[in-house]
């Protein structure tokens, strides 16, 4: 695989608002209803550059071995690392599995490469994703990976789901479809 193939799979530093706003306006019929979107997503984002904190606490208290909203967690145990690790819960077990201090010092999987490829590599085999991997599911593995392990097969759709199928289809013309088989 070229650098400029392996540049392809990875996602832009910051997504912008703007872009929601514009692929959410198909949905928005009226002009009304178009500002009253644009306008809630513009307070979002005001809100989001103000205090990223409390919308992360917020956002995931009481989630993923997380505690309350006052306990910090949100933030503390936020996205990170290749997989984007959330939650107290999975910071600890993803420490434990691999005898890492990461409950104590999250930053780490966002801070060293080799932290971040181990811990994306522990949740894709803690959560079985290659069983979906290995039937071309990119959906489930999709799910599992940003709605929670037990939402694969669901009916939710995670977000970017087009962009993520059409990467697998890419990665599948440069590698060729041999771990399908």
């Amino acid at each position: 695989m070229t650098e400029e193939q392996a540049k392809s799979f990875l996602p832009e530093d910051r997504k912008t608002r703007h872009d929601a706003i514009t692929l959410k306006l198909g949905e928005a019929k009226t002009p009304e209803e178009k500002k009253a979107l644009e306008t809630a997503l513009a307070d979002s984002d005001a809100a989001e550059k103000r205090k990223p904190q409390d919308l992360a606490n917020t956002v995931y208290a009481n989630r993923n071995g997380n505690g309350g909203f006052d306990s910090g967690d949100g933030w503390t145990y936020r996205g990170r690392g290749l997989i984007q690790l959330t939650g107290r819960g999975n910071y600890r077990e993803a420490g434990k599995a691999l005898d890492l201090p990461l409950e104590a010092q999250p930053q780490l999987v966002s801070k060293d490469a080799e932290i971040a490829l181990k811990t994306a590599s522990w949740f894709w085999t803690r959560h079985k994703l290659n069983d979906h991997a290995d039937v071309d599911d990119a959906l489930k593995v999709s799910q599992a990976i940003n709605l929670g392990p037990n939402a694969a097969g669901g009916t939710r759709k995670p977000n970017h789901l087009k962009e993520r199928q059409e990467k697998t289809e890419a990665a599948k013309a440069i590698w060729g479809d041999w771990a399908l088989r």
